[in-house]
């Protein structure tokens, strides 16, 4: 099992909401956290933050309410990160469930193309381990937007599985490289994340979508927002810029986005 206990950026951003219970019932059915997979793992105990389930739900409340939806700025809308993390069917992706895994190899894991089986998402237990630099809802809620972005390459018929590292500008080990596709705030409509065309002008690769999500939030968050959180995704983001891209990419968070 994951060792449970807190973070403190989750506990700052819980104090946010309280456990709303409306909020609870609605997530559960929105990112298809089923209790027979979730048994054990806090689904009984939901106000329980220092289980994973719990820690899930306070990701899913950072992505639901924690951007301000600035159309002049952000690189996307909530709409569009909500669809890529969310588990039901739409332009993104198919419709997937998610469930929790005590593998320590990766923090979370699409599978797809499953036989005779509906595809999903694995959250490893890095996410919620008690002492993991990466238990903490920035994190949770950026690997939802970047597994996400997984399903949404099988949706569309791009194959699912990054390059292996080091490769090119990438220095990460092992299969975690990506391409970064650049292109302006004004690129996308809100709501056209999930469009694409082929010569790569409209187009994101897993850790791209992560990386601008976590760098709308850190830059342009809803004002309940904790610090301990903005940091935490910022820091996140930049080190992913630095360290995931084959082609290197220059833009950090915090830099000025161009129009």
């Amino acid at each position: 099992m994951c060792i449970d206990g807190a973070s403190q950026s989750d506990k700052d951003l819980w104090a946010t909401h309280n456990c709303w219970w409306a909020f609870v019932l609605w997530q559960y059915q929105a990112y298809r956290m089923h209790d027979s997979e979730w048994n054990g793992y806090g689904f009984d105990d939901a106000c329980n933050v220092a289980m994973p389930y719990p820690k899930a739900v306070n990701a899913s409340y950072l992505i639901t309410y924690g951007l301000r939806d600035d159309y002049a700025l952000q690189w996307h809308a909530t709409i569009d990160y909500r669809h890529a993390a969310e588990a039901w069917e739409t332009d993104t992706h198919n419709e997937i469930y998610y469930a929790p895994s005590e593998d320590r190899s990766y923090l979370a894991a699409a599978e797809t193309g499953r036989f005779l089986a509906q595809d999903r998402t694995l959250m490893g237990c890095l996410l919620f381990d008690l002492g993991a630099s990466t238990n903490n809802p920035a994190t949770r809620s950026g690997d939802y937007v970047h597994e996400g972005w997984h399903h949404w390459q099988h949706k569309h018929g791009y194959n699912p599985d990054h390059m292996q590292g080091p490769i090119g500008a990438c220095t990460t080990s092992g299969s975690a490289c990506d391409w970064f596709y650049w292109h302006t705030v004004s690129q996308f409509n809100f709501g056209d994340m999930w469009k694409f065309t082929t010569d790569g002008h409209y187009f994101h690769s897993p850790n791209q979508a992560q990386v601008e999500y976590l760098c709308d939030l850190a830059e342009l968050p809803s004002g309940f927002v904790p610090n301990s959180v903005l940091i935490l995704a910022k820091s996140e983001a930049n080190q992913r810029l630095s360290t995931r891209f084959r082609n290197g990419v220059p833009y950090r968070c915090g830099d000025p986005r161009p129009w």
